[in-house]
């Protein structure tokens, strides 16, 4: 009797890891790209805000004129590479953006939108993050 309980908790563990091992490989495995759309009908442009994520620790967020994938264009695009949330708010032809981190504008970003990069500190990150709705601000990635 002791023999089959000892058999079946370790088929269960045995599956148990093995089902653990299969989803973990797909996670390092995936890339998950996230796009938001910027219009600005009055200009008649459209910017895109991207994120992309691949395995467990690769995050890209890039601010750019084309829907296609982020790249490593930095020339054309605002590429943050940590990773981190940016809130943002369309006015009239600019994009302000609100970050931890902010980046060289870039030589051939060829837009009628300005993007204004407003860099913040954590604790007024944190802040931000508790209260962007009520600023009229959006949080990217959601």
């Amino acid at each position: 009797m002791v023999k089959k309980i000892i058999i079946w908790v370790v088929a269960v563990l045995g599956v148990g890891i093995t089902m653990y091992v299969i989803v973990f490989i797909i996670e390092l495995s995936s890339t998950r790209l996230e796009i938001i759309e910027v219009k600005y009908p009055q200009l008649e442009e459209t910017i895109y805000l991207k994120n992309e994520k691949r395995g467990l620790n690769y995050e890209k967020i890039a601010i750019s004129t084309s829907s296609k994938e982020i790249g490593n264009n930095e020339d054309k695009s605002f590429i943050y590479k940590n990773g981190e949330t940016i809130f943002y708010k369309a006015v009239s032809d600019t994009l302000v953006v609100y970050t931890m981190n902010k980046i060289g504008y870039p030589r051939k970003f060829n837009s009628k939108v300005y993007i204004k990069q407003i860099e913040i500190t954590n604790p007024k990150f944190i802040e931000l993050r508790n209260e962007y709705k009520e600023l009229g601000l959006s949080k990217f990635p959601k």
